[in-house]
C-alpha cells in the first residue's frame, strides 16, 4: 500500500449530509470527507446532539454535560485518526471521549477544527457567556488528550496544543464550472451573489451603488443582480431595493439546491463575494468557501476584504473594492468588467479562473499540510 493510501479515519459531525440544499458548512464538511478519502479511508460518523432551545440552555449551565452522543471509544481501536468540527463548546464530555479514545488506541490522532479562532468574541452574548465560560475552562485542559488543533489562522499552537493552518478548500469537481452567456457586450449584465445574508456581506453597498448609477447616468448599461440564499439580513436588502425604486433589477431567489445554483451561475459573468467584512471587527484575511466556489465556477468577482489565496499573487480575474460602509462604484466595476471581456472570450475566462482553483484552493491541495501531521 502507498504512504499517499494508507490513513483511515472517521470525521465526527451532527449533520447526516444528504438533505439538499446543504448549509456552506456541511457541503465544506463533505468535501473535507472527500479530500481525506484521497490520503485513505474516511468515513463520517454522525454524533447526535439537541438543537431545541430549551437543551441549549440546560446544556451551558455548570454541572451539565454537553448532549452529544459522542462514539464508544472501542469503535476507535483501529482507526490512525478522529477529526471533529468544534461544538458550540468546548465541554467536559468532550474531554473525556477524547481521554477514553486515547487509552483505548494510544496511536490514535485527535483533532480539533476550529472554524474560526480568536473565537471569544462570538461567544460574548448573553445566552452564549455560560457556555463561555465552560469553553474556556476545558479548552485550558486539552493538553494530552488532543494532538493537533486545525484553524485558518496563521498560529503555530492553541490551547497548548500544536496547531496547523488548513485554509478552506473545496472539491472543485462537484462544481460545474458554469455555461457562457453568449450574449455579447451590449447584453444584460447578470451578477450573482449566494449568501446566508448578514450586514458583514455588504451587499447594502451595491444596491446602493446601483441606485446611484442609475440616478446619475444619462446612458446606463443593463445590470441585474440575482441574490441567491436567506439569512437575517434579507428583509433589509429587500426594504432598500424597494425604496431605491430597483424592484426590476433585483432578484430574490431565496434557498437554492445545487441544480438551482447551476441555473443560476450559467449566463452570469461577474459574482460578488462580500463587501462589509470590516463590519465584522479588526481587518483579516479572508478564507471564505463563498471565493472558492466562485473561482471553481469561472467567474470574476468582486471583493473587498483581502482574500487569503489571492494577496500577493497577479490573478486579476478579482476586483478589491474600497473597505468601507460608501456605496459602491459601479462605472468602476464596470469598468473592469469590460478589462476582462473585451480582452479575452468568455470561455477562456471560464477556463483560466477553474484552473486557478484547481492548483490552489481544491481540497487535495490544501489537506496536505493536515496529511502530513496524520502520517
Amino acid at each position: 500500500m502507498s504512504v499517499k493510501n494508507n490513513l483511515r479515519g472517521k470525521y465526527l459531525y451532527w449533520n447526516k449530509l444528504i438533505e439538499e440544499p446543504l448549509s456552506g458548512v456541511d457541503r465544506k464538511v463533505r468535501d473535507w470527507i472527500d479530500g481525506l478519502n484521497g490520503f485513505g479511508e474516511c468515513s463520517l460518523e454522525l454524533v447526535e446532539r439537541h438543537v431545541d432551545f430549551i437543551h441549549k440552555v440546560i446544556e451551558s449551565l455548570p454541572f451539565t454535560g454537553d448532549g452529544h452522543s459522542w462514539p464508544n471509544p472501542e469503535s476507535l481501536a483501529d482507526l490512525d485518526y478522529i477529526y471533529i468540527r468544534r461544538p458550540r463548546f468546548i465541554s467536559k464530555d468532550l474531554r473525556k471521549f477524547l481521554h477514553a479514545a486515547k487509552k483505548e488506541n494510544p496511536r490514535l490522532k485527535s483533532v480539533l477544527e476550529l472554524p474560526t479562532y480568536p473565537y471569544d468574541k462570538e461567544m460574548l452574548e448573553p445566552m452564549l457567556f455560560p457556555a463561555y465560560l465552560k469553553d474556556r475552562f476545558n479548552r485550558s485542559r486539552l493538553q494530552g488528550d488532543l494532538d493537533l488543533i486545525v484553524t485558518m489562522a496563521d498560529v503555530t499552537e492553541v490551547f497548548g496544543v500544536k496547531a496547523v493552518t488548513v485554509p478552506n478548500g473545496i472539491n472543485v469537481s462537484r462544481l460545474k464550472a458554469r455555461s457562457p452567456s453568449y450574449e455579447g457586450q451590449q447584453a444584460t449584465i447578470k451578477i450573482v451573489c449566494v449568501a446566508a445574508f448578514a450586514r458583514w456581506h455588504g451587499i447594502d453597498r451595491f444596491i446602493c451603488g446601483m441606485r446611484d448609477y442609475y440616478s446619475a447616468s444619462a446612458s446606463p448599461r443593463n445590470i441585474h443582480l440575482w441574490l441567491l440564499g436567506d439569512g437575517p439580513e434579507l428583509g433589509n436588502l429587500k426594504d432598500l431595493v424597494k425604496c431605491s425604486g430597483l424592484d426590476g433589477r433585483v432578484s430574490f431567489l431565496g434557498m437554492c439546491d445545487r441544480r438551482e445554483m447551476d441555473l443560476a451561475f450559467d449566463g452570469a459573468t461577474l459574482a460578488i463575494e462580500s463587501l462589509g467584512c470590516h463590519r465584522r471587527g479588526p481587518r483579516a484575511v479572508s478564507s471564505s468557501l463563498k471565493s472558492r466556489e466562485y473561482l471553481a465556477k469561472g467567474i470574476p468577482f468582486i471583493y473587498s476584504s483581502p482574500i487569503d489565496v489571492i494577496e500577493g499573487t497577479d490573478f486579476d480575474y478579482a476586483l478589491k473594492l474600497p473597505e468601507d460602509d460608501s456605496p459602491i462604484n459601479i462605472a468602476e466595476v464596470l469598468s473592469f468588467y469590460d478589462s476582462i471581456y473585451m480582452r479575452e472570450s468568455e470561455e477562456r475566462v471560464i477556463t483560466r479562473i477553474r484552473r486557478f482553483a484547481l492548483e490552489n484552493v481544491d481540497i487535495s491541495v490544501v489537506l496536505k499540510p493536515l496529511v502530513d501531521e496524520l502520517r
